[in-house]
């Protein structure tokens, strides 16, 4: 029995000395990739802004292919997405596409004014 146990005590301190190896290898791979990471996760906050930036400037044709194809609610749900960012922004970087965006939404809002009854029928169809 004392043999056991004595065996468990050397297996245990075994385990231990693994346990911690692990332990210091693992924070030494932490650390040799966080300096990847952080660059990653830039570059990935650079690519989604980028992406926004984009659909501000794509904006104006998207609008126009909704109002050729009488897509009225989504045109409305892109327009409304980037009112804030027109808000916060749209008087220097993104004042072009602010006005051909505000134009299209007059276009839109004068067909809805024109035949209200009718886009109301063909969304219940």
């Amino acid at each position: 029995m004392k043999s056991n146990i004595v065996g468990m005590e050397a297996n245990m301190e075994q385990l231990l000395e693994k346990i911690m190896s692990v332990q210091c290898r693992s924070v030494g791979v932490n650390t040799s990739l966080s300096e990847k990471r952080e660059h990653i996760e830039k570059l990935h906050r650079t690519r989604n802004l980028l992406r926004k930036v984009q659909f501000i400037y794509d904006l104006p044709a998207r609008l126009g292919k909704c109002i050729k194809s009488e897509a009225y609610a989504d045109a409305v749900k892109f327009y409304t997405g980037a009112i804030p960012i027109f808000k916060a922004y749209g008087d220097s970087s993104f004042h072009d596409c602010n006005r051909a965006s505000e134009e299209a939404v007059t276009i839109i809002i004068k067909n809805l004014q024109v035949y209200p009854f009718f886009f109301l029928f063909l969304s219940f169809s």
